[in-house]
Order: C-alpha cells, then sequence, then structure tokens
C-alpha cells in the first residue's frame, strides 16, 4: 500500500486503511499498540501465523456406481447424436 500511495498520504491515514482491511482480532490487538507500520506488518504476520495456521485440503477422485451410470448414459447419448 505505501509504495502505491507514495508521499501522496500520511502514515495515519495510510495505518487505518491498512488496519481496515484486517481480520477484526488482528486490529484490535494492533489498534492498542503503538508502533510504526513496519514494525505493525511484522506482528500482524506473527498474529497471522499463530491464529490462521496454513491448512493445505486435499482432493482425491473417487469414483462410485452412480457416477459411472451417468458417464455411460452420457457417452450413449452422444453417440446417438453423432450417428
Amino acid at each position: 500500500m505505501r509504495s502505491l500511495a507514495g508521499d501522496n498520504v500520511g502514515e495515519t491515514l495510510l495505518k487505518s486503511l491498512w488496519l481496515g482491511c484486517l481480520p477484526n482480532g488482528t486490529q484490535t490487538i494492533l489498534a492498542a499498540l503503538n508502533e510504526n507500520l513496519d514494525r505493525l506488518a511484522t506482528v500482524a504476520d506473527k498474529i497471522n501465523d499463530l491464529a490462521f495456521p496454513q491448512i493445505i485440503n486435499s482432493v482425491a477422485a473417487t469414483s462410485n456406481k452412480k457416477t459411472e451410470q451417468l458417464e455411460q448414459q452420457l457417452t450413449q447419448q452422444v453417440s446417438g447424436l453423432t450417428d
């Protein structure tokens, strides 16, 4: 945000805009701190790492009889259209 705003926006406004983009719990904690934006960003990263651990969901394809039947029906219908 700072690089986009350049010198046109003061630190107080930039801090307010930035805080508004964070989760409510993080905003509450950071609002109590009297630090510059760089320090607040570091603290926000640590809060995020602890409060919202990175979760990776995996997806695996499964086959069931109903899906196979529907696939066969669709294949037959498409074949009927092309004949």
